[in-house]
C-alpha cells in the first residue's frame, strides 16, 4: 500500500490499525503479554501525541 501523507497540523483524523503477528503465532496470549503490549502502547500514544480511542488485543493480532 503507498504511504499517505499526514494531515496538517490541527487537523482531526481517524485511523483504523490492525497487525498480526507472523505465522499465526499467538504472542499476545498471556495477561502480562497483554498488559505489556497496551503498556507499551500508551507510552507510544503520549510521546506520539496521538490518542487511542478504542483498541483489542487478541492472541494473534491488535486493532486500535
Amino acid at each position: 500500500m503507498p504511504a499517505r501523507l499526514l494531515p496538517p497540523v490541527g487537523v482531526d483524523q481517524f485511523t483504523h490499525l490492525m497487525s498480526r503477528t507472523c505465522s499465526k503465532t499467538h504472542f499476545l496470549e498471556s495477561s502480562y503479554n497483554k498488559d505489556k503490549f497496551v503498556d507499551i502502547m500508551r507510552k507510544t500514544e503520549e510521546f506520539s501525541g496521538c490518542q487511542v480511542l478504542a483498541y483489542a488485543v487478541m492472541p494473534n493480532h491488535f486493532l486500535c
